[in-house]
């Protein structure tokens, strides 16, 4: 360590500078630079349309202002629709992270025991769910020194970490700089967890950021030029790459030897690609960083000083699951692809970080598309720093998208961890990029954010085993049960017995035993005689049943899952899907809260009426209209973007109307829905590229796509009557829709 004692303390040294995540603008992404050169949105385009169209919208590309709702994502989404994404996720998560829990329940002779009521919760996940932390904030109350908040806020952000994870990251002091001169802080920290038996991610042993206090000056000085010189808190440049090299390794095991057995897994050297000064440092200028021989060397040491402290090794970077950045995504495979093929290193993890613009959604296909390219090296898969932030969405889109991304994530069958980067608005790292503080679950003031409502829905809801029931005639009770850590309570008539076991086995069936006292569990109240169906509506039924003498109140289930509790013979069930055939079942529930078996019907809720599209209409996820002869069902918040207009568009079709749609012409004629280029409107030019019947933006879209080619000809195409075929045709064409 230096022996200065003016090097600023975390509470001097602000909240870190850092690279900032690539944004998908005009001024970066509107004109796709090669070479040094601006490529003009003309004929000779290079990008492939349809990407193009989905990272920045065709009205972007064009410049066009005013109403494009329907194409930028202002308010929709860049997010392209695949389907049931959401039906084939919970596929692989019931594949993936469920195992079969078998619970045999024998009295002391070995006899089974029927009718026991066994229950079943879940206490702990297999899965490493986590957030970043400040560090000094946790254990101290205060933030780079200040007390900017109160004891109260830091005993919500104590008790809101601990009740919702179970992995942590330090955000800043883990990195080499900061690390030296707060080791103290950064122990405190990992004690925390480590008493909650919580897991701790290492970020990170070498970073090459140099503004974000990430090397030590001492090392920044053998670094040389231009680091050097550019760094206030550094002295004259002394280059010095063995200095650098020595000093680097030195540190790598220093820090994961000093953490032994309670970081279970060290992101070696942090964004390679993005911060490669160390490595330019060492290599020399037109090294390719993410194939460095000093890569690989730093790798090989953490690997060797690792495996002596009972941690893995990772690599980890950003723009690597978001956004169109494919040039990034093929620099981080050839790093994997380098480290394990040609250094042989045993890797462990590949981190994503995962911050997220508006326009850097992409769809659940894309997502496994990625982590498969990943996976398919071997490691393990991370999301290590997941938020959201910027302009062009609000809460409620952010929280669609997190649900979507974590579900989706989830499910691959290689991702073993999921961070988000940070939970509270006011420690949220947000302004570092010029950007207002969004942490994902609460704002300044503890509110909770719909974010939070779509990860606890998920974590502790969805993905959460908490049930009961009663053994068979074999003694035997059975469930899917996620993989984790479960208390099951067994109770007889005489005894109850209780034991923890743990499923992380989704492939085979884990068998625990419990013996009690007992000739089985406690007598059950009659089920109610029969349910009858007495109404039914788009999304609800109306249910009756005969009642029964001992009831306290009845219990009813939908698809055997708890709906409601009432003390009446009736009950209304609301929030169904129209025309779905459900089993509707009521149980009688005694004084002692003793349920009976169920009694069972089937009810099917009927066709809506829905109403026609409307663009002055504000629509949230799950509004149903019609439109063009098609019931459309809203993904996320949308206004004024007309129903398939757009393939990547808020809107999904979900059915065919029986009134046929909005066909007409505008003459009180429908136009013919012919699937070829026609002309609607009289002039002789094919205004519906598509052959809908009607000119919307999907002929927009179309037509950009096939302006070079199939749709070059003047004479039908020419919509601004110069002659030729050119972009401006695409704008006169968008303009008159």
């Amino acid at each position: 360590m230096t022996d200065t004692d003016d090097t600023p303390t975390e509470s001097e040294q602000g909240i870190e500078k850092r690279q900032q995540p690539q944004r998908v603008d005009e001024s970066e992404h509107g004109h796709e630079r090669e070479g040094g050169r601006e490529h003009e949105y003309e004929h000779d385009l290079e990008l492939e349309r349809r990407d193009y169209l989905r990272s920045i919208g065709i009205a972007g590309a064009l410049g066009s202002v005013g109403s494009l709702g329907a194409l930028t994502g202002a308010t929709g989404s860049v997010v392209a629709q695949d389907g049931d994404w959401e039906a084939a996720a919970e596929e692989r998560i019931e594949e993936h992270r469920t195992g079969d829990l078998e619970i045999v329940v024998e009295n002391e002779d070995g006899e089974a025991i029927p009718d026991a009521e066994v229950e079943v919760e879940m206490q702990e996940h297999d899965f490493n769910f986590g957030t970043a932390v400040h560090a000094e904030f946790l254990t101290r109350g205060s933030e780079w020194g200040d007390d900017l908040h109160t004891e109260q806020d830091r005993q919500n952000y104590e008790e809101a970490i601990e009740e919702h994870f179970n992995t942590i990251v330090l955000e800043n002091l883990h990195k080499w700089y900061l690390w030296e001169d707060n080791v103290e802080i950064a122990d405190e920290a990992v004690d925390w967890a480590v008493e909650r038996d919580m897991g701790v991610r290492g970020h990170v042993c070498l970073w090459g950021n140099v503004d974000a206090w990430a090397i030590p000056p001492r090392v920044v000085e053998a670094m040389g030029d231009p680091w050097a010189s550019e760094w206030e808190e550094t002295d004259e440049a002394n280059p010095d790459p063995e200095y650098v090299v020595e000093e680097s390794m030195n540190h790598i095991e220093e820090i994961i030897s000093h953490y032994s057995g309670d970081v279970h897994e060290w992101e070696v050297v942090n964004e390679v690609f993005h911060e490669p000064a160390m490595i330019e440092a060492i290599e020399g200028d037109g090294v390719t960083p993410e194939t460095a021989p000093i890569l690989g060397d730093w790798y090989e040491h953490a690997e060797q000083i690792a495996e002596q402290h009972d941690a893995t090794i990772a690599v980890n970077d950003y723009n690597t699951l978001n956004g169109p950045h494919e040039q990034d995504r093929d620099q981080y495979e050839a790093q994997i692809d380098y480290l394990v093929n040609d250094r042989g290193i045993d890797l462990d993890g590949a981190g994503m970080q995962a911050h997220h613009y508006a326009n850097e959604r992409i769809s659940s296909d894309e997502i496994m598309s990625v982590l498969d390219r990943y996976a398919d090296y071997g490691v393990g898969l991370r999301i290590t720093e997941f938020d959201m932030f910027g302009d062009n969405w609000d809460q409620q889109m952010e929280a669609d998208y997190l649900h979507r991304f974590l579900k989706t994530t989830f499910s691959h069958p290689a991702m073993e961890e999921w961070l988000m980067w940070g939970i509270w608005d006011p420690l949220h790292w947000g302004p570092e990029l010029g950007d207002d503080p969004n942490a994902p679950l609460y704002d300044d003031d503890w509110n909770e954010k719909p974010s939070y409502d779509a990860y606890v829905d998920l974590v502790f809801g969805e993905w959460w085993n908490d049930e009961s029931g009663p053994t068979d005639a074999d003694g035997t009770y059975t469930t899917d049960a996620f993989l984790g850590e479960h208390e099951i309570t067994v109770t007889t008539d005489s005894d109850t017995a209780s034991t923890t076991v743990s499923v992380t086995d989704p492939d085979g069936t884990t068998t625990v035993r419990i013996d009690v006292s007992g000739e089985g569990g406690p007598e059950r109240p009659d089920a109610p005689a029969s349910v009858t169906v007495t109404d039914e509506t788009d999304s609800s039924v109306d249910l009756e049943w005969d009642a029964v003498g001992e009831a306290e109140s009845y219990a009813v289930y939908v698809d055997g899952e708890s709906d409601q509790e009432v003390t009446t013979t009736s009950a209304t069930v609301d929030g169904l899907s129209p025309a779905t055939t459900y089993e509707f079942g009521v149980a009688t529930v005694d004084s002692a809260g003793i349920e009976s078996g169920l009694t069972t019907t089937t009810g099917t809720t009927g066709d809506p009426d829905y109403p026609e599209w409307d663009p002055t209409e504000t629509y949230t996820e799950g509004d149903r209209v019609v439109w063009d002869g098609t019931v459309w069902e809203a993904q996320w918040w949308t206004e004024d973007q007309e129903p398939g207009a757009d393939e990547y568009g808020p809107w999904e079709d979900v059915e065919d109307a029986d009134d046929g749609g909005n066909g007409d012409n505008g003459n009180g004629d429908e136009d013919e829905q012919t699937g070829q280029p026609q002309d609607t409107t009289g002039d002789g030019l094919y205004n519906d590229i598509t052959g809908s019947g009607s000119t919307t933006t999907s002929d927009v879209t179309e037509f950009f796509e096939g302006f070079t080619d199939e749709y070059s000809d003047p004479q039908y195409y020419d919509f601004t009557g110069n002659g030729e075929v050119t972009t401006s045709d695409v704008v006169e064409l968008f303009e008159s829709i």
